[in-house]
């Protein structure tokens, strides 16, 4: 179980913390590590194992939504102005400025982010629902695929309610 007061003393006491968690992601390579967002504004890295908060984040655009990279060292997270951001885990600074892909015009919110990795070899896929332009796409309902500065746009009929990516089962030799 995780305490709000707990986590609470050990961010800087002139920052107003709110009250609730968004949402919490389990690190991929230490179950003991977690993210939480607070009140849209505020991400901890949390160990669940010492009760301690390792960094603390405070961002000016809402956090959406929040995802680990396969090797649990960096995080993105996805904010209601279309963006997105990508952290170190040691770092107090994102590791690039934050970015919005269909930008410069206003776009709606990045709802959910992934991060995802092909293979060992290859390049991480970004997928994210939302975050196109509000003009000319903001009733449409999608799922994008960013990898190496380059974009897929799926377009869908009814809105995305939610997403997972399921690994595939022929990378994962069997062990006999």
């Amino acid at each position: 179980l995780l305490f709000e007061e707990t986590i609470v003393k050990s961010i800087n006491p002139s920052k107003d913390i709110g009250r609730s968690a968004n949402q919490i992601m389990v690190n991929p390579t230490d179950v003991n590590q977690v993210l939480i967002a607070f009140d849209n504004h505020i991400i901890v890295h949390y160990n669940l194992l010492s009760n301690e908060v390792l960094h603390h984040w405070i961002v000016q655009q809402a956090v959406t939504s929040l995802a680990w990279h396969v090797d649990g060292e960096y995080f993105i997270c996805s904010h209601s102005d279309g963006s997105l951001g990508t952290w170190k885990i040691q770092c107090m600074e994102p590791m690039e400025p934050s970015v919005i892909p269909f930008g410069p015009f206003p776009c709606t919110s990045i709802n959910k982010v992934q991060w995802i990795c092909a293979s060992s070899h290859s390049l991480p896929i970004k997928l994210f629902t939302g975050g196109m332009p509000r003009a000319s796409y903001g009733d449409r309902y999608t799922l994008t695929a960013v990898r190496g500065g380059k974009m897929v746009v799926f377009d869908f009929g009814s809105a995305i309610v939610d997403f997972i990516v399921v690994p595939s089962l022929q990378n994962h030799k069997r062990k006999t």
